[in-house]
């Protein structure tokens, strides 16, 4: 499947703790199928929760690919401490289980919703 993937990484301190937390994205485009997966890795920064989510989609609006949510965790246990604040519709991949995917419910498995579709 012909892809691309850009690693973006920032630091930016946090408002709440003043720590610097480092929040790294892979943003993997999907040629073939016109999708952008927008993974974010956990650090100190949390998962993609919902108000996560609504923040990358305004991020990308103008994207002209269906964008795709994806947290990473290091382990299942990183994972425990943060199910409860990840995101409906969208995905979590694991480092130490990398050949599988934990879907967040809704229609489809590992693929955009409607409303992050091009328009």
């Amino acid at each position: 499947m012909p892809s691309r993937s850009l690693l973006l990484c920032s630091s930016a301190p946090s408002k709440e703790t003043k720590r610097q937390p480092t929040l790294c994205w892979l943003c993997w485009i999907c040629t073939a199928k016109n999708w952008l997966l927008l993974i974010e890795a956990v650090t100190s920064a949390g998962p993609v929760d919902g108000k996560r989510r609504k923040e990358l989609k305004e991020l990308f609006k103008g994207c002209r690919a269906g964008l795709v949510f994806v947290t990473a965790f290091n382990t299942r246990r990183t994972m425990q401490s943060f199910l409860s604040q990840i995101a409906w519709e969208s995905e979590v991949w694991i480092a130490e289980d990398p050949d599988h995917m934990i879907h967040f419910n809704g229609e489809r498995f590992l693929g955009p919703y409607p409303d992050v579709l091009p328009s």
